[in-house]
């Protein structure tokens, strides 16, 4: 095996060890889309559940969220009442406070709000799952909207090796100087 070619060996084993191609998962409630979730009322102000992407393949041994995105899909009940507000929370964090919601009934009418995953939400979403909950605030008179959808969009890579290929670079280094000492010794008799 002459050193150009060991070379481009091990140029493409790091190459190997150091890709990754991204993945994507998404978790939507409820799971067809349409809604409604929940009514919320002066009565029922909350609405609370999870985001699970690992029913949709997420291994957080294996696998790394680099970025995600929620969003929530709204419907007025009354459109005569345009002072509707609510406030997101992801693990008991607050995303948004005094939302003002809108949207009608109809799927093409919803009011969907889009927000991104980051900072402490994002490494709450590491372990696959992350809740949510949704809170009506009272704020003039009769409050009522319904959630209509809720719904995570992730994006994320394979864990790279702990070491970062350092071991696969070791190890072609290894054999470079061994290849190099044989041939010299090969020289020399």
């Amino acid at each position: 095996m002459n050193l150009r070619l060991l070379f481009a060996t091990v140029a493409v084993s790091l190459a190997l060890a150091n890709s990754s191609s991204a993945i994507t998962w998404m978790d939507r409630d409820p799971d067809s889309g349409s809604g409604p979730l929940k009514l919320l009322t002066e009565s029922s102000t909350t609405y609370s559940s999870d985001f699970n992407i690992l029913i949709n393949g997420f291994n957080p041994a294996t696998m790394l969220v680099q970025s995600a995105t929620v969003k929530f899909a709204f419907a007025d009940d009354d459109t005569n009442d345009p002072y509707e507000y609510v406030n997101i929370y992801l693990d008991n964090i607050l995303l948004q406070a005094n939302l003002e919601v809108d949207g009608t009934h109809p799927i093409s009418s919803f009011a969907w709000y889009q927000f991104s995953v980051t900072g402490a939400h994002l490494a709450s979403l590491q372990d696959g799952i992350l809740d949510y909950k949704v809170v009506l605030q009272n704020t003039r008179g009769k409050n009522d909207t319904y959630l209509k959808i809720a719904q995570l969009n992730a994006t994320g890579t394979t864990r790279s090796v702990p070491d970062n290929g350092a071991s696969v670079t070791l190890f072609a280094l290894g054999l470079v100087g061994l290849l190099s000492l044989r041939q010299r010794l090969s020289r020399l008799a």
